[in-house]
């Protein structure tokens, strides 16, 4: 029996992840494009890069570029490789935690985990979307696992492959560490920091920076206005998931090796702070480090007084409380989730009639999908995928990655095209109509409206209108020649 949780735990997360996999209809979101485009520059021998000829970092986990690259050599290619990949990361980030709990509560524990993971659309939602959560997931219940069984070797190089995954997973560094006896100190900082100081002697010698150009675009310069962002993302986290917490913090200051994976977590949510969080639903961010916690949530209500209450308590905490207190808003991040899928299904409908025109630069913030599919060179209007908008100054009430623009500097690029409006519409925008529809998404679009809005924009720029096989509009900026 008890070997068997672990498999319980990693079906029962395969499950759910497909189940919601096949309602986002096994679209991957824009940004996932991003580093799919990489892995095929990476593949074809033009670097990890977005736009080939550009040294510019706009993936966030190189890890996950590299081994998309792999599948793009195997002429499978990364957007048909990602989904299985991210199942199977899934499925043994699972596991792993199932063990832990075995391992620190018994039996009860891993059930407990294996039940309250697959039911956290935090954790099973963002699965099948081809971002690198699952990955970093996998690595970093990987790493906590080799840490509390002694392990420094393994602990520390599966906490390179971690922070390789996801940046913010360096933050559990002090966990694992204080969870080995001090005479293996030196044997997992060798395996934990040698990998990480080659990523950064490589990402400095190719791209001429430290960190991300991503890093640079969502985080540099905002100082504690960045903090104060990332306190309000966790904090709204925290209160829609207290039973998680709860436990976290009651495990870390317990003497027991169930305070490693506690720390981890407090660790990890504590880098997501830092960076400020992101405006994807359902915490995206923090949905690595779940795994984890709900082990120790496991662990935590496996050793209640009465427990033949641990199993409706767990659900009890988990969903209902949140739900009373009007914190939980699950409705509106499944409804969010699937927002972005539409996006992506949406952004397909364009490719014939961006084919069709004649080869040139588009200017324009849905750069994914777009960039990935078309194969042109894209500038990107809020900097995720360009050096110099990245630097630009935040603007506020800008999304996170979404507050930068540069109109000066995107009108001296001269690019062939600019597309504001990444969907088809049943009759031709004008625009009015499409100043108005960018003004409905300012967090998201502002960029695009201040370019649009620019007379020196509309005078160097004409519209087009390209209908579709289905009678459709398209509408795209052209360059006057």
């Amino acid at each position: 029996m008890r070997r068997a949780l672990p498999l319980l735990a990693a079906a029962l997360t395969v499950g759910a992840a497909v189940f919601w996999g096949s309602w986002l209809r096994w679209d991957a979101f824009d940004d996932a494009y991003i580093t799919f485009r990489a892995a095929v520059n990476l593949a074809h021998g033009n670097g990890p890069v977005f736009n080939v000829g550009e040294r510019v970092e706009s993936a966030t986990s190189p890890l996950w570029v590299l081994l998309l690259a792999g599948s793009e050599l195997a002429r499978i290619g990364p957007v048909a490789a990602s989904m299985p990949l991210a199942l199977i990361f899934s499925a043994g980030a699972a596991a792993i935690a199932a063990v832990c709990a075995l391992e620190l509560g018994g039996t009860l524990a891993a059930v407990l985990t294996a039940l309250v993971l697959a039911l956290l659309p935090a954790w099973s939602g963002w699965i099948c979307t081809g971002m690198e959560v699952a990955l970093a997931g996998f690595f970093i219940s990987a790493a906590a696992l080799a840490a509390i069984r002694g392990k420094p070797t393994a602990a520390g190089l599966l906490l390179a492959a971690a922070a390789m995954s996801r940046p913010e997973a360096v933050a559990i560094f002090p966990a694992l560490l204080l969870a080995l006896p001090r005479p293996r100190w030196p044997r997992f900082l060798a395996c934990a920091l040698s990998p990480l100081l080659l990523l950064l002697l490589a990402r400095r010698a190719y791209f001429g920076e430290w960190v991300p150009n991503t890093y640079v675009a969502k985080r540099q310069g905002l100082g504690l206005t960045a903090v104060a962002r990332g306190l309000k993302y966790t904090g709204l986290f925290a209160l829609a998931n207290v039973a998680l917490v709860a436990a976290t913090a009651h495990a870390a200051v317990r003497k027991t090796a169930l305070r490693t994976l506690a720390l981890a977590c407090i660790g990890f949510a504590a880098a997501v702070a830092w960076d400020g969080g992101d405006h994807f639903p359902l915490a995206r961010l923090l949905s690595p480090i779940l795994p984890l916690g709900c082990a120790v949530l496991g662990a935590e209500l496996a050793i209640l007084p009465r427990r033949w209450i641990a199993i409706p308590a767990a659900v009890a905490l988990t969903f209902a409380v949140p739900k009373a207190c009007h914190v939980l808003d699950l409705a509106d991040g499944l409804y969010e989730l699937g927002s972005q899928a539409l996006f992506t299904r949406k952004a397909r409908e364009l490719l014939p009639g961006l084919r069709e025109l004649p080869q040139g630069r588009i200017a324009t913030i849905t750069i994914g999908f777009i960039g990935f599919e078309t194969g042109r060179n894209i500038l990107d209007l809020v900097g995720l995928a360009d050096a110099h908008i990245a630097r630009t100054p935040h603007f506020a009430g800008g999304a996170p990655g979404h507050d930068h623009t540069d109109v000066d500097y995107v009108l001296a690029q001269r690019p062939e095209y600019a597309l504001f409006v990444p969907q088809l519409s049943d009759a031709p925008l004008s625009t009015g109509d499409e100043a108005a529809w960018l003004e409905s998404l300012d967090s998201f679009l502002r960029a695009a409206r201040l370019l649009q809005a620019d007379p020196r924009f509309r005078a160097a720029y004409e519209p087009l209108d390209y209908m579709t096989a289905d009678n459709r509009h398209l509408r795209i900026w052209q360059l006057r020649h």
